[in-house]
């Protein structure tokens, strides 16, 4: 079943006052652009997702990735309903017109506005390519947005030879980001489709969903904020004593 991720801040910002005198202090400098809270790497498999479909856990390197693939006995109502999407979507948007080979996974997150989200994938197909005919596509669905679904690849993409044994091509690993416009709680769904005939395969990998907060203080700030806190200490201290 899918949840809400509890996310595990680390400390990202670290600063020691002495309260006997401001000459020492000491900060960590991590880059604060730079922060990424990694929400979900699969090392625990797909416990967190709904699933629908062909879904596996695979080993590339010492690293866990999903694969989905489009071998299923699906069809694309199936999965326009497992997104929220409207009947129809796929068929308009993809040209899945007989649907067959479905797959995908959904979670639910919480996100704040301007928060950068962002995740690795790579596009694998058995199809000819270019081939608009039998275009199978792969997408991202991220709900309460004013589009929420999002083409990631296709059949018409730029391909590479495949290492994975089990496919022909594949685009090799790309990331896609987008901010966040509002906060809530959002759907993230990723799904495969084959279109066009209902026997040759394509998959998606994905990994490395992550969050970019915005919520971090800028380190002048903190920096600041903490000396003036210091000096408010020392002062209500030196009054204590009189």
């Amino acid at each position: 079943m899918s949840h809400s991720k509890m996310l595990k801040y680390s400390t990202l910002f670290t600063a020691v006052v002495s309260l006997m005198g401001l000459s020492t202090f000491t900060t960590s400098q991590p880059s604060f652009a730079q922060t990424i809270i990694v929400i979900e790497d699969f090392e625990d498999g797909l416990e967190a997702f709904e699933t629908i479909g062909e879904t596996n856990i695979i080993d590339i390197e010492g690293n866990s990735l999903a694969l989905l693939e489009s071998n299923s006995l699906l069809l694309s109502p199936f999965l326009d309903s497992f997104f929220g999407l409207p009947t129809g979507t796929l068929l308009d948007e993809f040209g899945a017109f007989d649907g067959s080979g479905i797959s995908g996974i959904s979670e639910t997150i919480s996100l704040n506005a301007g928060d950068i989200l962002s995740f690795e994938f790579n596009f694998l197909t058995n199809e000819a390519t270019p081939d608009f005919l039998t275009n199978d596509a792969a997408f991202v669905v991220i709900s309460e947005l004013p589009n929420p679904l999002t083409l990631l690849a296709n059949t018409e993409s730029t391909f590479i030879d495949s290492d994975n044994p089990s496919f022909l091509e594949e685009t090799g690993f790309s990331t896609f980001a987008i901010e966040v416009p509002t906060t809530g709680e959002f759907t993230l769904g990723f799904g495969v489709v084959n279109a066009g005939d209902f026997t040759t395969n394509s998959g998606l990998l994905i990994d490395n969903i992550t969050i970019t907060p915005t919520d971090i203080p800028e380190p002048s700030t903190f920096i600041t904020s903490t000396i003036v806190l210091g000096l408010g200490l020392l002062i209500s201290k030196k009054k204590v004593r009189k």
